[in-house]
């Protein structure tokens, strides 16, 4: 064959080429699908059928080079590989694995091929397809073109009989290109999503990690959805007169609101990009992803969200050529949207003569932050999330999916029910004006009474009785004396009595003075007598408090006291830090956003409590609904620590510089093993050793480390920086 000469690369194929040279060893471009074929099969026709497929789609054979611009020519066919695995003890085990390792290998863009192709035999009546692509030729919508023209192409052979006309490919993926490159509507759509973009908050991710780095194959977590409970959806979307589709976009977007309190929502949507007739013949990538801003304001339900969805369609509908990485240029380069949405609502069933045949979708190319797709098959609808492997664990996708699943089960039945409480404040956020600490905590109270609040060896409180103890010691405090503005020193342990007398103490009106049980005498009457506190509360005398019936939060001022800290005094006298409540809102409010605290969290309550880390601890995981473990006393050896965290299921630690690094070098020297359930260590107090950074990248890659500063005075925390990623 001639060789072809050199051709540009489409609008699309741009942004996939210089993706992969910031990351050439990278396999996350790789596509793949596996064709499980049942029947008498003639492997021959079926070999035959992929190399005319083969011949006939340039793209999948193109190499790719650069000059002033980068280029590409068509290259060599590639060579479709024949194995019989039946003969193996487990031929499916066998298959899996020799697919698995051709997924995660790396393609040269400069030599090739893009494509591998494999017929696998593993059962007398049983054979596999195998193919994998690189996401620079074909994009998922051509993946599937591409699987029925083989399937046509061996149909007709076997029934002697002329195949349909040939797909169409690279070239007319570039004609179409020039021709949207000249015409009005390319700069149209370019000043429709710009005005659309406009003055919009950036998008929101689920992601706890707010960094993007070069990874490997996404994470992959796919479940089969309950079969009553895709049809319970397919029955409100018909009552709805909305399609099933709109309801699964809107249920994504619910839930990432529900979890992270925002207003608005920008979903990322793949759309075909395929305008004319004769575009959805061409096998190559076209395929866009545009942005979809979803109001998710507190009140709103499923079929409220669903109606924006559909609104939002028919008004960017016409505009949905404009490639996102041109609007992304044209808007600064930040994040388009957070979570992305696939509905994939037919199976791609086929047929090979008399055979049978389903394709099994195994990587759909990278993610940049987290992609949820409702997938048809054979077998039902299901439920698939790919995720960027250094911005989720397999615990937090895990996680979601089992919360999209009850939100939907809930919203199909009631889909006029709030997916977000319509009444309250909200809990801290970032990009609203603070709010008292005692204010998401109610909210979560009167919300969640029956879930688990505080756990305290055998002991556990739920959010009912934590905010009916709270009630009790501030109106037993108000009985006593205690007025707006006094100060309470409590002298009581870490423990779930301790953070129901603090937060009693707020909901009185006034500020608590953390003793330290342990120090001696000596400090502590130096404390007292510089504090000069209104009350001091002890353990004897908390014990002897009763529940009260709920009331409404205490709501400070923003210059009214909210508790004060006495620093070590390593540099000279302990001094009293006084903190109020505008600076600890403002503070609870920039680490909800970085630390993304969620109601499945459990947060290890690590820190004395005279000590400033323990206000971080205990308000981002009340405040967030989740539960907060107390550290067991006396247990101070990273191993003991550790199994205490495993028993506990704990997600997040939140431990001093020194601390962790003896943790980390038990971990990284293979002593000890990291719970599974952990998803995030905050370190701080003192700078983080390099070594040991370096180390724990390559030894924990999936976990958070963030590294946290700040004086006493600053209110906890002044500074942070994400140190997990790639060594």
């Amino acid at each position: 064959m001639p060789e072809s000469p050199r051709r540009p690369l489409t609008a699309a194929q741009r942004g996939i080429w210089f993706g992969q040279q910031l990351a050439p060893d990278s396999p996350a471009y790789n596509t793949a699908d596996v064709v499980e074929i049942r029947g008498e099969l003639d492997t021959a026709l079926l070999v035959e059928s992929i190399y005319t497929c083969l011949t006939e789609t340039e793209g999948l054979r193109a190499v790719f080079g650069v000059a002033e611009e980068p280029w590409q020519e068509t290259g060599p066919l590639p060579v479709v590989r024949v194995l019989d695995l039946s003969t193996e003890a487990d031929p499916r085990a066998t298959a899996e694995k020799l697919l698995a390792e051709d997924l995660a290998t790396p393609v040269r863009l400069e030599a090739g091929p893009l494509t591998a192709q494999f017929v696998l035999r593993v059962g007398p009546a049983e054979h596999w397809w195998w193919q994998r692509a690189h996401h620079i030729a074909v994009d998922g919508f051509s993946c599937a073109l591409l699987l029925r023209r083989v399937a046509e192409l061996h149909t007709a052979q076997a029934e002697g009989r002329e195949p349909a006309p040939p797909l169409t490919s690279v070239t007319a993926a570039l004609t179409a290109d020039a021709t949207y490159a000249d015409s009005p509507q390319r700069e149209q759509d370019r000043e429709f999503w710009l005005s659309e973009l406009a003055n919009a908050p950036a998008p929101a991710s689920l992601s706890t990690m707010d960094f993007n780095v070069g990874a490997g194959l996404a994470l992959r977590l796919a479940i089969p959805v309950p079969a009553d409970l895709a049809d319970a959806l397919k029955a409100t979307a018909s009552r709805l007169s909305r399609t099933w589709p709109e309801l699964a976009i809107a249920a994504v977007a619910g839930l990432t609101a529900r979890r992270l309190g925002v207003d608005e929502v920008r979903i990322g949507l793949p759309v075909l990009a395929r305008s004319a007739a004769a575009d959805m013949r061409i096998a190559a990538t076209l395929m866009n992803i545009v942005p979809l801003r979803l109001p998710t304001p507190p009140g709103v339900s499923l079929a409220a969200l669903a109606g924006s969805v559909a609104e939002q369609l028919r008004r960017t509908r016409p505009h949905h050529r404009y490639r996102h990485e041109d609007l992304r240029r044209d808007t600064g380069g930040a994040s388009l949207f957070g979570p992305v949405v696939n509905v994939l609502p037919f199976a791609t069933t086929l047929h090979f003569g008399a055979a049978k045949a389903l394709a099994r979708n195994v990587s759909a190319g990278p993610v940049e932050d987290l992609c949820v797709a409702f997938r048809q098959q054979r077998d039902g609808l299901w439920l698939e999330l790919d995720a960027h492997p250094e911005r989720y664990t397999q615990a937090e996708l895990t996680a979601l999916q089992e919360e999209l699943l009850t939100l939907l089960a809930h919203s199909a039945a009631e889909p006029k029910t709030p997916l977000r409480p319509a009444a309250g404040p909200g809990a801290w956020r970032l990009d609203s004006p603070a709010v008292p600490p005692l204010y998401p905590l109610a909210e979560v109270f009167t919300h969640d009474l029956g879930a688990i609040a505080v756990v305290e060896g055998d002991r556990e409180w739920t959010y009912g009785q934590l905010w009916a103890g709270i009630c009790g010691v501030a109106e037993a405090l108000r009985h006593r004396g205690v007025r707006r503005g006094d100060l309470v020193a409590v002298d009581l342990p870490r423990g779930g009595s301790a953070v129901i007398t603090f937060l009693g103490v707020l909901q009185a009106g006034a500020a608590y003075l953390p003793l330290d049980p342990a120090a001696p005498p000596a400090r502590r009457q130096a404390v007292l007598a510089d504090a000069k506190p209104a009350l001091v509360l002890t353990a004897p005398e908390v014990a002897a408090l009763a529940p009260a019936p709920a009331r409404a939060p205490w709501c400070p001022a923003p210059h009214d006291l909210a508790y004060v800290i006495y620093t070590s005094g390593t540099t000279g006298t302990p001094k009293g830090v006084a903190i109020e409540h505008g600076a600890l809102s403002a503070f609870l409010g920039a680490a909800a956003s970085r630390y993304r605290i969620t109601a499945r969290d459990r947060v290890l309550q690590f820190a004395p409590l005279h000590f400033d880390a323990s206000v971080e601890e205990v308000y981002l995981a009340l405040g967030a609904g989740a539960r907060l473990v107390v550290r067991t006393e006396g247990v101070e050896s990273v191993a003991a620590l550790l199994a205490e965290c495993a028993a506990a299921g704990i997600t997040v630690l939140d431990l001093p510089t020194g601390y962790w690094h003896e943790l980390a070098y038990a971990v990284c020297a293979g002593e000890l093993t990291l719970p599974p359930s952990i998803r995030l260590v905050i370190i701080g107090g003192e700078a983080a050793a390099p070594e040991w950074v370096r180390r724990w990248r390559t030894s924990v890659p999936g976990v958070a480390l963030v590294n946290s500063y700040g004086p006493t005075e600053t209110t906890v925390v002044a500074t942070t920086a994400v140190l997990s990623g790639p060594a």
